[in-house]
């Protein structure tokens, strides 16, 4: 991870980090050690899906862009539940209704992420290539719903390769950047002055990371 002082070189490379630990989830093989023998990383995964497509979706947020809403008029994205109409985007490509978007919204990306724990009757699939990545299926008077990870990885590897080559359009735009995320979010602090007769010039510079924030200190004595 780099220090950037840009918000979409930091955007860009953040969603490619996510990616790759994504990969590292699926690709890996739980052994005799775990109960779920043979089963993938599928809660970390999946909350690291739902993050990347809740990211999308905020840059959208305020805008004139409307999304399709299955059996609903089109609906612009307004506050931070709306994110996921950004699946019925151009990006990701599906037809969900307003119902289908809240259940993913609530009961898996916010259960999962808050509590690491899914409701009675929302399951986790690993899932095949051409499957649907979310499905209900009705037994009796009770709907059981099931969101498939693999499908779910195809869809949103899809958008993200969609996303990227675009993602300075839409940020530069987005209303996220401009007002929600401050430039003292991303401030560059000037380096010392080295003239100053106070500097000792046996001293080194660190620059610390916090978040999106930088500091610099000086301390010393100067390393060889």
């Amino acid at each position: 991870m780099a220090i950037h002082n840009q918000l979409n070189d930091l955007t860009r490379e953040s969603i490619s980090e996510m990616m790759t630990a994504i990969d590292h989830c699926i690709l890996f093989k739980k052994d005799n050690a775990w109960k779920t023998k043979g089963g993938i990383l599928g809660v970390p995964t999946t909350i690291l899906l739902f993050s990347i497509v809740d990211a999308i979706g905020s840059y959208y947020a305020r805008t004139e862009k409307k999304f399709p809403i299955k059996g609903s008029k089109p609906k612009s994205i307004n506050n931070t539940r709306d994110h996921f109409y950004v699946l019925n985007g151009e990006l990701f490509g599906q037809t969900l209704s307003k119902g289908e978007l809240d259940i993913l919204y609530q009961q898996y990306r916010n259960k999962l992420t808050h509590n690491l724990a899914l409701s009675a009757f929302y399951f986790l699939e690993i899932g095949n290539d051409g499957q649907s990545f979310f499905e209900k299926t009705s037994i009796g008077t009770s709907n059981y719903y099931s969101l498939r990870i693999k499908p779910f990885y195809q869809i949103v590897q899809n958008g993200v390769n969609t996303f990227l080559p675009i993602l300075d359009q839409v940020l530069d735009s987005s209303d996220t950047k401009q007002n929600r995320i401050s430039k003292s979010d991303l401030f560059v602090p000037p380096i010392p002055d080295f003239s100053d007769k106070h500097f000792d010039p046996k001293a080194y510079i660190e620059v610390h990371p916090t978040g999106t924030t930088q500091t610099i200190q000086i301390v010393g004595p100067k390393r060889d």
